[in-house]
């Protein structure tokens, strides 16, 4: 088993070497799970008062989106996932947005996140939370810096199944849509026996 590790670490290390150089650590590539994973319970600011994401999320397929509130990419994301709440909410569909950014000069954090529901259309929840959480949600090393929109699906019994960067409107919407479909299962109910 030792042996196994070892190796496994002079891959890694071998694998971080570019022409011969070593390559700066915020430049070597960050893990990604491939796996589901349990949601850690993630506590953040909505409406004033600190909630629990496993509260707000209880047997619904939830997005997370973690977010900056000046961030234009987490703005069309959060406008997307507004179209994706009108579509599927009935069917338990919940998207979440989190803040993680620090307020302008001389405003509170929930009069920033209302702003930016107004302003983007937004019905669903948003509120704030601290980055350094965001990151030990997200899974993100100290070392690596947290790009903006991260965003993950939950399915209904807290597992998460879709973890994303970033938003690319000519190609993420078809791929997050037919996700969400996916997690939501068809939505109708078995037929009566007679």
């Amino acid at each position: 088993m030792r042996l196994f590790q070892l190796a496994a670490q002079t891959i890694a290390v071998l694998g971080m070497f570019q022409s011969g150089r070593l390559l700066a650590a915020e430049k070597a590539p960050a893990a990604v799970p491939t796996a589901a994973r349990r949601a850690p319970e993630y506590v953040f600011t909505l409406g004033g008062k600190e909630t629990l994401l496993s509260r707000e999320r209880a047997g619904k397929v939830v997005a997370v989106e973690f977010l900056l509130t000046t961030c234009s990419h987490c703005q069309k994301t959060s406008q997307f996932m507004q179209k994706m709440f009108q579509e599927f909410g009935a069917r338990g569909f919940l998207p979440i947005g989190i803040a993680t950014n620090e307020p302008g000069m001389g405003q509170a954090k929930s009069a920033m996140v209302a702003r930016f529901s107004k302003e983007f259309g937004v019905s669903f929840p948003v509120g704030f939370g601290l980055s350094d959480t965001a990151r030990g949600f997200m899974l993100i090393p100290e070392n690596k810096p947290m790009q903006a929109p991260q965003t993950v699906l939950i399915d209904r019994t807290g597992m998460i199944r879709w973890e994303h960067v970033g938003f690319d409107e000519t190609v993420d919407p078809p791929v997050i849509r037919a996700k969400i479909i996916e997690l939501l299962g068809s939505g109708t109910k078995p037929a009566a026996k007679k």
